[in-house]
This record gives structure tokens, sequence and C-alpha cells, in this order.
């Protein structure tokens, strides 16, 4: 599946992606398979099927891992605020379904600094969870038009907007490295490089380190893939690898 070249108004009709579509950097079909993607069961598993637990935290349950205080930069603005609502992170409803309205679960990973994070740290503003590799050329188109505005708008004219939320603070963008460049987990030091070619200071970029989760829960076949979320932390929008209609329906709800 290829994002095709339709051009249609907002909703209704489909926003398409045109170029940024990342296509099997082996030269095959247009479709790319994350690795590790399970059954479509919703557990949150990756590889095989697993146990159906979907827990693959520290057995706390509360995917919390960092201090609790919403601050997971240095105090130098590279990580974002980080300071949402991270009252939020007390409320982790575990895995389930990936759909609208539904719950996201509190992934855990670390920063480019090497900082414990979790996405409920960010919970009071809106999410856009941009998930990436290292090895995707579109990716890196995207993360470079959102970190200096130069170059073609990838996502089919909302790009302005987009940037134009992220710089004051109404939309939170961050990019999650789920593979690095030989198809293998992403690490702290691929967010690190990511963040040097394409840093905004508004814009994290981590990485799951150790414990890869979201490749296997969000359960999508392309990337970029990107899921908005609300400031409830429940799914907003739904990444379907043709069109950007989530981002455009973030706009209108959230940019105003």
């Amino acid at each position: 599946m290829t994002r095709e070249n339709i051009a249609a108004p907002l909703f209704g009709l489909l926003l398409t992606l045109g170029s940024v579509a990342c296509t099997d950097k082996d030269g095959g079909n247009d479709d790319f398979v994350l690795d590790g993607l399970g059954d479509g069961d919703g557990d949150g598993d990756t590889g095989e099927t697993g146990d159906g637990d979907g827990d693959t935290g520290d057995g706390d349950g509360d995917g919390d891992t960092g201090d609790g205080d919403g601050d997971t930069g240095d105090g130098d603005g590279d990580t974002g605020d980080g300071d949402g609502d991270s009252g939020l992170c007390g409320n982790d409803p575990g895995w389930g379904t990936v759909a609208i309205g539904q719950p996201v679960k509190h992934v855990a990973g670390k920063d480019h600094l090497g900082n414990a994070i979790n996405l409920c740290e960010w919970g009071g503003t809106p999410i856009a969870l941009d998930v990436a590799a290292v090895w995707c050329d579109p990716c890196r188109q995207a993360s470079a038009y959102l970190a200096t505005g130069a170059g073609n708008d990838p996502f089919s004219g909302l790009g302005p907007q987009l940037r134009g939320m992220i710089d004051s603070g109404k939309l939170v963008w961050i990019t999650a490295l789920v593979e690095d460049a030989t198809s293998g987990p992403g690490a702290v030091a691929d967010a690190a490089a990511w963040d040097s070619q394409y840093h905004h200071d508004n814009i994290p970029v981590i990485a799951e380190d150790d414990v890869p989760m979201l490749s296997g829960y969000v359960m999508n076949a392309c990337v970029p893939a990107v899921y908005v979320l609300d400031q409830e932390l429940n799914f907003f929008g739904i990444d379907d690898c043709q069109t950007w209609n989530q981002l455009a329906a973030a706009v209108e709800a959230f940019g105003g």
C-alpha cells in the first residue's frame, strides 16, 4: 500500500501523504511491515503473540519509569517542556485496543540524553506520536521539515499549521525511533544522533532501548506513522498509512 496522491478537502475526502511514504529499504514492495508485529490481538506483545498480559514493563503496573515530576529534560528545553499533566501517570490503563477514544498505554523509554521518560508525562496537551525508523528517508524528511520549515511540506499542506502548533505549545510532537539503521531496536544513541541532526526545542526524540513496545502496540505496517492523542491520553487520530486525515483533524480541533 502506498500513500497515493489524492487531492481532497479536510475530512470527508483524503489528505494524502504524497511523497512521505516509507518503502521497504530492501527495494521490495511499497509496504513496510515493522519487525516484531504480532498477530494483531492488541495485547501489545512484540514478536510472538505472547501470553496476553501485555506487561513488558517493570512489573509495578504503573507504567511510570520517571521520577513523577513530569520533567524529563535538563532545563534547557532540548526535549520539550515535559511538564504536562503528569498526574495522569497514576492512571495507566494498560494494554488495550488501539482505536479512537480508547486510552493509550503509558509507554516508557528514554530521551536523547538517556533520561527515563513516560508518554504520560506529556498528558494535558494534545500529542502527535511520530513512530519512525532511522533507516526511513521519509521519516527524516518529516523531521527535517518540522525542525526548520525548509523544503517541501511533506504533510500535504498541513506543515505550517503543525509547526505553529508545535512552536506555540498547542501540540507536543514526539518522535519515537522504533528501529535503527539495520532494523534493530532503536537506542538512545540513535535518538541522540536524530536530535542533533533535526533538533527542535519542543520535539522530544525518544527510544525504548531494551524494552521495545511501540512497534507491537500500535500494530501499524508503515513508518512514519503518526498517532494523535488528546489531552486525556486517549487516541484521537489513527494513522491509516494512506492519508494525513488524523493530523487534519488535530489541526482543526486543537489549532485554534
